[in-house]
């Protein structure tokens, strides 16, 4: 099994896919589907839109959870004098969809029914993304830019990510090992040639 690790540009491109299909926009559009500006600026996360413009902001977040404190580690042989070193453990990601714009409240809806189309639950699992089938409903929080209120409507989502990371290592070697056997019930545990040659002699003389 090869190595399953995804860089933060990569997680967000797998988000943005996905919310493309759901929502029927084109997928050459980076302005409608968007992240913070700084966070993917290359990929047109633009600070600015109006008041009536439709668009989600994907918010990728880490998150602590007792499911990614734990870690499997196994060690793979491939002959030779190297072991791999295999980490496989669980990544726990909030990630959060605000929607802005006349629209906000249908997409936000639409964002939550469609995480469990077969086409989108498969571009996640081809990133080792899972999402939890308990999402909240969407949330209307409506956001003050400017003095005017601007309608905008949130959806939360868990995910789990498989991470799968290898590492090549030399295979340290033991080159001496120091046996002593120890009989049991004798008091002794070293018994000299000389102390039995005088016993023989002893057994003699009698």
């Amino acid at each position: 099994m090869a190595e399953s690790v995804r860089t933060w540009e990569q997680l967000e491109d797998v988000f943005r896919t996905a919310i493309r299909l759901i929502l029927g926009i084109p997928m050459e559009d980076n302005k409608t589907v968007r992240f913070p500006w700084g966070s993917n600026a290359e990929a047109g996360s633009a600070p600015a839109f109006s008041r009536t413009a439709n668009v989600v902001t994907i918010y990728v977040l880490p998150a602590d959870d007792p499911q990614n404190r734990q870690r499997h580690i196994s060690y793979q042989d491939n002959g030779g004098d190297k072991l791999t070193y295999v980490d496989e453990h669980t990544d726990v990601h909030q990630v959060q969809f605000v929607c802005y714009g006349p629209k906000a409240f249908e997409w936000s809806r639409a964002i939550r029914d469609g995480m469990c189309w077969p086409e989108v639950k498969s571009i996640f699992q081809q990133a080792s993304l899972y999402y939890v089938p308990d999402i909240p409903a969407p949330v209307p929080a409506p956001e003050l830019v400017e003095g005017s209120w601007w309608t905008r409507f949130d959806v939360k989502v868990s995910f789990n990510e498989g991470v799968r990371i290898e590492r090549l290592g030399a295979i340290d070697e033991i080159e001496q090992v120091n046996i002593e056997v120890v009989p049991a019930n004798t008091p002794s545990t070293k018994v000299s040639k000389q102390g039995k040659g005088e016993k023989n002699g002893s057994t003699a003389d009698q």
